[in-house]
């Protein structure tokens, strides 16, 4: 019979702390995702781009255009070298 230690019952709740609002699309946000070592955070968007953002500083690194229509996901290359975007437009 597994039993819990009284410290891992009992740990007390510690909610997450807005630190920054990143501005930078012009409609609505559909996905968010860090790279695989931490260090950029990409944001799609309903306004057709993809934003890279400095996860240490929270700045704007680069906008990505491309798209004919809203992108729906993202997902990094495991090098973070890559990012692939996917679109309303019916692309990658």
């Amino acid at each position: 019979m597994a039993t819990s230690t009284s410290s891992s019952i009992h740990q007390p709740y510690k909610p997450y702390r807005h630190l920054k609002t990143l501005t930078g699309h012009q409609r609505a946000v559909s996905c968010v995702k860090f790279s695989n070592d931490g260090s950029l955070l990409t944001s799609a968007s309903l306004d057709k781009t993809l934003i890279v953002w400095s996860s240490s500083t929270l700045s704007l690194v680069h906008r990505l255009i491309g798209h004919s229509d809203s992108v729906s996901d993202l997902a990094w290359s495991s090098d973070f070298h890559y990012i692939c975007s996917a679109s309303d437009d019916r692309t990658l």
